[in-house]
């Protein structure tokens, strides 16, 4: 708790993790209460005689084998469940009826970028850190802001350079709705293989090789959100490329803005600004975590849907049904419904019933039985 010996803890706790088991111990100089936690083994008495009886009784407790699939590391079935949600996404996309002509173009557009993470890291992040740290040593403030500065400035660019090549990027030329789309392709393209590339670094330093991969729900959330941040993030570039060169700079600062933004409480936890503590900073950062969540959902929402309000843009994607007993069309609901894609339970405003919907096309049909939503746009 406060980096001293634990007779001298100036706040009278000190909890480590081990790899085996976690072990909590409150001490003085006197008595010494240890805890294994997860075992819920206590013992109470004087240092010496308490080490030794909670050694011990710890020793008799058999470990409870981690839940295994095969021979792969945990975090890597984790890795899968991510890239399967997140290919899902790109797949939809992809698969889009008014998309019939590009499809190729954004389904090449993803599998470039699966190794872009990878490449960006020792390509240009690495290279980045040995010049910093050659020119302002190997500590200081300065150092340490610059570095947070690293994410942003290598893999933004790194995303964009399938936009190099004329064939790919002959869509994104058109409008900011066909750059929306490649951006959001190649950005979730991006985060499924920043996904992989850290499960490759987890798996190969084998520090969490014991726990089962049902342990990495927190590796799970956060990696999913990435892949959307990525996506709206280049998109935030793309969206300008069809007005000129500066436009699409602005664009590329913005989502590099962006970026940072994102990844800020975690630089500030590391480095306890304002004296918060990890508990206080580790809240702030779930608060943050969560806002980034409605941001990403918010712009995702302006840039399939542009030339709308925010509303109109919900409004779109939400679609339109058919009631299955009055016959009326209407809007949609954004709230209080059930979604089961691709169906959709939810009240009809003008008969007041509850009912199950299926997606109704822009020409009214319904695309399979039943009758629901269905965006005009994106």
């Amino acid at each position: 708790a406060c980096g001293s010996a634990p007779d001298r803890c100036a706040r009278g706790a000190c909890l480590w993790l081990s790899r085996e088991r976690l072990q909590a111990v409150r001490c003085d100089a006197a008595r010494c209460e240890l805890f294994d936690l997860g075992a819920l083994v206590g013992v109470v008495g004087p240092r010496r005689d308490a080490e030794r009886a909670f050694a011990r009784q710890t020793a008799e407790v058999a470990p409870v084998p981690p839940v295994r699939l095969g021979a792969l590391a945990p975090i890597v079935w984790a890795a899968i469940l991510v890239s399967a949600i997140a290919l899902g996404i790109a797949a939809a996309l992809v698969a889009r009826r008014k998309l019939r002509g590009r499809r190729l173009q954004l389904a090449v557009a993803i599998l470039l970028e699966l190794p872009a993470s990878a490449l960006a890291y020792h390509g240009l992040r690495v290279p980045l850190q040995r010049l910093q740290t050659w020119l302002l040593g190997s500590g200081g403030t300065l150092l340490r802001w610059l570095r947070s500065l690293d994410a942003p400035l290598t893999e933004e660019p790194a995303k964009l350079l399938p936009a190099l090549l004329p064939w790919l990027s002959r869509p994104a030329r058109s409008d900011a709705l066909e750059g929306a789309r490649l951006g959001l392709a190649r950005g979730l393209g991006f985060g499924v293989g920043e996904a992989w590339f850290l499960a490759h670094t987890v798996a190969a330093s084998d520090q969490f090789g014991g726990y089962p991969w049902y342990y990495y729900t927190g590796y799970i959330s956060e990696r999913l959100v990435g892949c959307l941040m990525h996506g709206v993030l280049t998109a935030t570039a793309l969206r300008a490329l069809h007005r000129g060169t500066r436009p699409t700079l602005v664009g590329i600062a913005a989502a590099m803005a962006l970026h940072f933004a994102a990844n800020l409480p975690i630089f500030l936890m590391h480095v306890n600004l304002g004296g918060l503590g990890p508990t206080s900073w580790q809240l702030l950062n779930q608060i943050w975590f969560v806002a980034t969540v409605f941001l990403v959902l918010v712009l995702l929402a302006r840039y399939l849907a542009p030339g709308r309000s925010l509303r109109e843009a919900l409004r779109a994607h939400a679609g339109r049904a058919r009631c299955p007993e009055c016959g009326a069309v209407y809007d949609r609901p954004l709230f209080l419904a059930l979604n089961t894609w691709p169906r959709r339970y939810e009240r009809c405003p003008e008969c007041r019933r509850w009912h199950w919907t299926t997606a109704l096309r822009d020409d009214g049909a319904a695309t399979s039985p039943g009758n629901v939503d269905g965006p005009s746009d994106g």
